[in-house]
């Protein structure tokens, strides 16, 4: 299977976009730095019932995006797809990838798409292992928001670039249309001791903890609100990562981050209106360019993407 940027923006009018992703490009393009980017997307949940559609699309679309147009070394990319975004393996890989590889300067990207729900009222990814079949309930192996905190804090760099393509927002409808919801509605009761002691670990390491998370947050949605896929001609993605890696497909010169999320937000907000907002959480001071990087390419591009499994 194909997917054509072109073809599908005009499709359904995402053709004008027009987020602010400024610090994003930067970094991305900079010769002089390592570019590091850890990709997760998780389908499949269990027996299929309860199954996503876009997440390794995104994944996808995000990796052909970080190589072709910000430069990043194939080999420097880490992707966890499906069964194999495990709790475990997101978080070690995280860790050994991400943080102890990356020193000041470097840029770091962690992409995230798949189900969020809440742990005792924390907002939570599910990764593969996240729910019981038959019972359909979560099994506790979620990746707590604070848990994602204390990783991103602990990276030596402040050009980091977290993208999350899921939503918390218990109750939601799985199916609404050609939109289907990335919030899972039950909740967790009990947090996992093993993701307690995880983040007892990561507190340890006092001397390389920095006082907040460095970088800048992309959210799908509202914290409130539930993140979409769509569907497209045989194929689906993240309503706003594809709008995300869409536009940074196009724009040239690089435009800065909050240019980049208002103008991403605008297909989002075409085909949802007000119940899906995306949001950008700024922790680095001054920074502009989305990803930390400019384009490689002076000139935008079509993005194409092909042989995806669909299914």
């Amino acid at each position: 299977m194909q997917l054509n940027r072109r073809r599908f923006l005009q499709g359904t009018g995402l053709g004008i976009l027009t987020l602010a992703l400024d610090p994003y490009l930067q970094g991305l393009a900079a010769p002089t730095v390592r570019k590091l980017a850890l990709l997760v997307g998780v389908d499949h949940y269990g027996d299929g019932s309860l199954d996503l559609k876009g997440c390794v699309t995104d994944v996808q679309l995000q990796q052909e995006l970080l190589i072709h147009r910000f430069g990043f070394n194939p080999q420097d990319i880490v992707t966890l797809t499906n069964a194999e975004a495990t709790r475990e393996a997101i978080e070690t890989a995280f860790l050994e990838h991400l943080v102890n590889q990356a020193i000041a300067g470097d840029v770091v990207v962690f992409h995230f798409s798949g189900y969020g729900h809440q742990v005792e009222g924390i907002n939570a990814l599910l990764p593969s292992d996240g729910l019981q079949f038959p019972e359909k309930i979560p099994t506790q192996q979620d990746i707590l928001e604070t848990t994602l905190d204390l990783l991103g804090r602990s990276l030596a760099t402040d050009k980091v670039t977290m993208i999350l393509d899921t939503s918390y927002r218990g109750g939601a409808k799985f199916l609404q249309g050609n939109l289907r919801s990335r919030s899972f509605p039950l909740a967790s009761e009990v947090v996992n001791p093993q993701e307690l002691a995880f983040q007892s670990q990561l507190s340890s390491r006092k001397a390389k903890i920095s006082k907040k998370r460095p970088g800048m947050v992309f959210l799908a949605a509202n914290p409130s609100q539930s993140a979409a896929e769509i569907r497209g001609n045989g194929w689906n993605a993240g309503l706003f990562t594809y709008s995300l890696t869409q536009y940074l497909w196009q724009v040239s010169p690089a435009s800065q981050v909050m240019i980049t999320l208002a103008r991403s937000s605008e297909p989002v907000e075409r085909i949802r209106g007000l119940e899906q907002q995306p949001q950008l959480l700024k922790n680095t001071p001054g920074a502009r360019l989305t990803y930390f990087l400019p384009p490689e390419s002076p000139q935008g591009a079509d993005g194409v993407i092909a042989d995806i499994d669909a299914q």
